[in-house]
């Protein structure tokens, strides 16, 4: 670029401008503040010019001979912290020279909440408040609703002061998206402004369309998994899902009332923890005991943790922390718990369980984003990102009237997939109940076999029993064989384990005894040869077993295989005791002999009466046990 060479005449000419520019300067008039002009008729005109803005408190910055000219400009559409007041709370005001509409019409201002509480003077008159700011100000929830205040009539076509009082709490400042952002006011008539504010609280209603499908769908799967608890009051899984999903619907519905009604903010933040943590309590006892595992102590220290989690924002009230402290304490609470839980889930998982891998997904689903969103807010807090703007990047469609998440999404279909595990869980069970239900009717009918409820009359001796069932079949058996030559055979025994697994070798056991009973061999060879044919077959199962030989001139021969030895006039009856059926093919077992006078009685009884517990769990034990022998059998039965 060539250089211009200065004309040495013109040195004067352009001393003088510059000497007439300084005066004029000097001259002019100090600037009046910021102007916009919404004279225009017809519809109603928004406020787009930035404000004048100052940080403080002064009643005089109401007034409309205030010189505000020094005040910095700044814009409405953008939150301050953007504009240089980072993490400002505290009062501050706006002000705006407008010149209204000259029309005999009521004119009215229609304002959003800038920040938690507002108040709006137009030429020092104070006109309306949002929140609520006097006597002191209170942190309320945000409503995005436009406010509509009406302006005096005497003030139309006139050029007023517009002032707007705003006070930001300590607690909120940190939220650096939305701090001292709002929509442009609008100047109109009264009746169109009103219009526009009802349009504006539908336009935010529907915003919650999301909110309020997704509280809809945790709410109709509780109570469909209520529904199921009550059909199958053992299966606790279902209660507990039933109250994770009322806690889930339950916050969605707060949020919406929160905003809609405007609360303290510190009771909906507390109400809200609380909420939160009684959700992620009544999740974890849902895992837990959907996955039939037992209270260990990663749960424990989960609800202890989640029991704690809200009470940092009591502190954050009382001003002891702030509440992006107390926040943060909440954050990292259930994060942590969260990558532990799914630590669990996955190692459960790839072992095999098949009840961890189907709730490995609708818990990953829940929480997958909600865990993102967690670590973002950990890294804003930390100065890690300059915005929670990031958060905006996780919604997948905007549109007119409402936005989506992923978060919002992953926990709708999270809620879905909870319904479909329990639908699969309940026919599951219920398929095994069926199952089990014929087992236990085929069971009944083989122990039938197992506890004759006639015992046989013979002419020298008298028998009674009794055998009341507990709540499961089991392998219990009594029988009595009466011999040609008078004498009467006894056998009572217990196998191990319950069902018809059980009943069925009971069977097995009784059918050999009534064989070997028929060859009139000695007791103990009776019981070395059931043991053999167990201990060949067995498969783990043992059977205990007292037979007993008495004849008519009332000799008593007893041999016993781990059973409770019997009693005679409510004494012990001593006798050598051998290991129980089936435990090892080459067990020895031994004779006991003694005479019984006329009128004995002997009682037989098997290890249920021993172990028969109370209430409180305390056993029926051998002393209880030697003191009621020489009862009736339906005596001993019923007080066991």
């Amino acid at each position: 670029m060539k250089s211009v060479p200065f004309v040495p005449a013109m040195r004067g000419f352009v001393r003088i401008a510059i000497l007439i520019a300084m005066l004029a300067i000097c001259f002019a008039p100090a600037a009046q503040g910021q102007f916009a002009d919404a004279s225009q008729a017809g519809a109603p005109v928004a406020i787009h010019a930035p404000w004048r803005f100052h940080i403080g408190d002064d009643p005089q910055w109401a007034t409309p001979g205030f010189d505000d000219s020094q005040w910095p400009l700044i814009r409405l559409d953008k939150s301050w912290a953007e504009q240089g007041h980072k993490f400002y709370s505290g009062f501050a005001w706006y002000r705006m020279k407008v010149k209204l509409p000259a029309t005999k019409e009521p004119l009215a201002l229609g304002v959003t909440e800038i920040v938690s509480a507002d108040e709006i003077y137009a030429d020092g008159q104070l006109i309306g408040a949002i929140g609520k700011m006097r006597p002191t100000p209170v942190w309320l929830g945000y409503s995005m609703t436009t406010h509509a205040f009406a302006l005096p009539t005497a003030l139309n076509g006139r050029t007023i002061e517009l002032a707007i009082r705003v006070w930001q709490p300590q607690a909120s400042s940190n939220d650096v998206a939305f701090t001292g952002r709002a929509p442009y006011p609008l100047v109109g008539s009264v009746q169109t402004i009103a219009n526009l504010s009802e349009i504006s609280t539908i336009a935010i209603a529907a915003t919650q369309i999301p909110l309020w499908l997704e509280g809809a769908t945790a709410l109709g799967i509780g109570l469909f998994s209520l529904g199921l608890f009550f059909l199958r009051r053992r299966a606790t899984e279902y209660a507990w899902a039933a109250l994770f999903l009322f806690a889930d619907a339950g916050r969605d519905i707060g949020e919406w009332l929160y905003h809609s009604y405007q609360w303290p903010a510190f009771d909906w933040i507390f109400g809200a923890n609380c909420l939160s943590a009684a959700l992620l309590i009544f999740w974890l006892l849902f895992i837990w005991r959907f996955l039939r595992a037992p209270a260990d102590k990663l749960l424990r220290t989960g609800i202890v943790l989640l029991l704690l989690a809200p009470i940092p924002v009591l502190f954050a009230r009382a001003g002891y922390i702030s509440v992006t402290d107390a926040s943060l304490t909440w954050v990292i609470v259930p994060l942590v718990l969260t990558i532990l839980v799914v630590a669990r889930l996955v190692r459960l998982a790839w072992q095999g369980n098949r009840d961890a891998q189907l709730l490995l997904a609708p818990f990953l689903l829940s929480n997958l984003m909600t865990s993102v969103m967690w670590a973002m807010d950990i890294l804003y807090w930390f100065g890690a990102i300059k915005s929670r703007r990031g958060i905006a990047y996780l919604t997948f469609y905007r549109g007119s009237a409402f936005s989506l998440s992923w978060d919002w999404l992953f926990t709708l279909l999270a809620d879905l997939a909870v319904a479909v595990l329990l639908m699969l869980r309940f026919a599951r069970t219920a398929e095994r109940d069926e199952r089990l239900s014929a087992e236990m009717e085929a069971a009944h009918s083989v122990q039938a076999q197992l506890v004759p409820a006639l015992l046989p009359a013979t002419p020298h001796f008298r028998f009674e029993s009794a055998y009341l069932a507990a709540s499961e079949v089991g392998g219990d058996f009594y029988q009595v064989y009466p011999q040609s030559d008078s004498s009467v055979l006894i056998a009572i025994g217990d196998v191990s384990g319950k069902g018809l697994k059980a009943a069925m070798l009971g069977t097995l056991v009784v059918g050999a005894l009534r064989s070997l009973v028929q060859e009139n061999i000695p007791l103990a060879e009776i019981l070395a040869r059931l043991n053999r044919q167990l201990a060949d077959n067995s498969d783990g199962s043992f059977v205990t077993c007292c037979v007993a030989r008495v004849d008519s001139d009332g000799m008593l021969t007893i041999a016993n295989a781990g059973h409770l030895p019997p009693y005679r006039n409510g004494e012990e009856i001593s006798c050598e005791s051998g290991l129980p059926l089936g435990l090892t093919a080459t067990a020895e077992f031994a004779e006991t002999t003694l005479q019984l006078a006329l009128g004995d009685r002997l009682t037989f009884l098997s290890d249920g009466v021993v172990e028969a517990r109370d209430p409180s769990g305390e056993l029926f034990g051998f002393q209880r046990t030697l003191a009621i022998s020489g009862q009736t059998a339906d005596h001993i039965a019923r007080a066991a």
